[in-house]
């Protein structure tokens, strides 16, 4: 396995050093790759992370040896509109370091979920163009694909699902758990379908595995905030054939998931996942509001379990990490100054959307972001390595559908 992580790194850099544009691409969809954790000298790390630094560092090297002064200028265009909230949520991502339990722990999160996903992003901006974004579309439809195969294979030998997971049957793909599937699965179904352009077939063949995989997964959140999303993008488009079209598949989606009892229950909070989901919510809220400086700065990066232990009265319930509901998870992790970071980033790219309502790559990225926002209302939609990266890239999507970036 280790002979096996070193070819395979080595062939990264040797594509990110030929290739920077599909290097890009592919390490976006490779983003699951997170999984493979080692030690590197006695630091825990991911494969994902390692990739990541390698592209970094051939995108540096290559730009100072041909073209220097592009990483002085990093497509200012691309960044005036978001420069305010990146800089308020990595100002709350550092203050939170000090506010967390475990410093290094802390320091590990902030690297994972802010850092490096917002390197991504800067790459995506400043070496993709308008042009490259049914490539990205369809590398992430490509991993959609091998992820569904994955879980496909699951469904029908049985072999590899993780307990307790494996007594329901509910597939995981690679991941550790149903959920973790259909958090990264589902923002890019809403995206295929809003985008419906060239390559269709593939793109066909991703959604209908895709759906397939969530379905198998179990994941009745994922299912309803696919066709919640594309109904909000529908009304949300300028153009009739696609507001009709995206509308017409929304509706249909919604009205078929909610027969289904069990989804109704879901929704109504009704089913056990819903009492977990209500007695998290409350135990956090007084958790957050006991205290002034837990109100203000939350429990720090990576400090929630710990925090909220004093709280948990339900023991019934597990503690887990985060409280599934974005805002908490946001508020708990980064605290009020990072909660108004992220507000202020849907802020800011709603108005992008509203100028650019017509533009089907923005509805698309728009989709995305939507189904994100739907799922983490009881879910964590972005506290992961390979979703934090999916939400940096949906975001710049709409950043390279309305911009017009100069190329490395």
């Amino acid at each position: 396995m280790i002979a096996f992580g070193f070819i395979a790194t080595v062939l990264f850099g040797v594509l990110a050093w030929r290739d920077l544009k599909t290097t890009l691409l592919f390490l976006v969809a490779a983003a699951p790759i997170y999984l493979w954790r080692f030690d590197v000298l006695g630091i825990p790390t991911t494969m994902l992370e390692v990739w990541v630094w390698i592209f970094f560092a051939a995108w540096v090297i290559r730009s100072l040896k041909e073209k220097p002064w592009r990483l002085a200028r990093c497509t200012p265009s691309a960044f005036l509109s978001l420069r305010l909230p990146i800089t308020v949520i990595l100002a709350a991502g550092i203050l939170s370091l000090f506010i967390a339990p475990d410093f290094f722990a802390a320091l590990g999160i902030l690297k994972a979920y802010f850092v490096e996903p917002l390197i991504l992003f800067v790459a995506l901006v400043s070496i993709l163009k308008r042009d490259d974004l049914p490539r990205l579309l369809a590398a992430l439809a490509g991993s959609v694909l091998v992820l569904s195969l994955g879980g496909l294979a699951q469904t029908f030998t049985g072999l590899g699902i993780p307990a307790p997971w494996d007594i329901e049957g509910r597939i995981t793909s690679v991941f550790a758990y149903p959920n973790a599937l259909g958090l990264f699965v589902a923002p890019i179904i809403s995206a295929l379908l809003v985008f419906g352009r060239k390559p269709r077939a593939f793109f066909v063949w991703a959604i209908a595995f895709g759906i397939n995989a969530i379905v198998a997964a179990e994941t009745e959140a994922a299912l309803v905030a696919i066709p919640a999303s594309l109904v909000l993008v529908a009304f949300l488009s300028q153009k009739k054939s696609l507001r009709t079209g995206v509308l017409a598949i929304g509706v249909a989606f919604l009205l078929a998931v909610l027969l289904s009892s069990s989804i109704k229950d879901k929704v109504t909070l009704r089913d056990w996942s819903g009492e977990v989901r209500r007695s998290q919510w409350s135990e956090t809220w007084i958790m957050l509001t006991d205290e002034p400086v837990q109100f203000i700065f939350g429990a720090g990066l990576s400090g929630y379990p710990r925090a909220i232990e004093p709280y948990h009265k339900d023991t019934r319930f597990e503690i887990f990490q985060y409280p599934h509901n974005i805002f908490l998870n946001i508020w708990v992790e980064l605290g009020l100054l990072g909660l108004l970071g992220f507000l202020l980033l849907a802020y800011t790219l709603a108005k992008i959307v509203w100028r650019h309502r017509q533009d089907r790559f923005v509805l698309a990225g728009t989709a995305a972001l939507l189904t994100m926002f739907v799922h983490g209302l009881v879910d964590v939609p972005y506290f992961k390595n390979d979703l934090a990266i999916l939400t940096w890239s949906f975001v710049a999507v709409i950043i390279l559908a309305t911009h017009k970036p100069e190329t490395v």
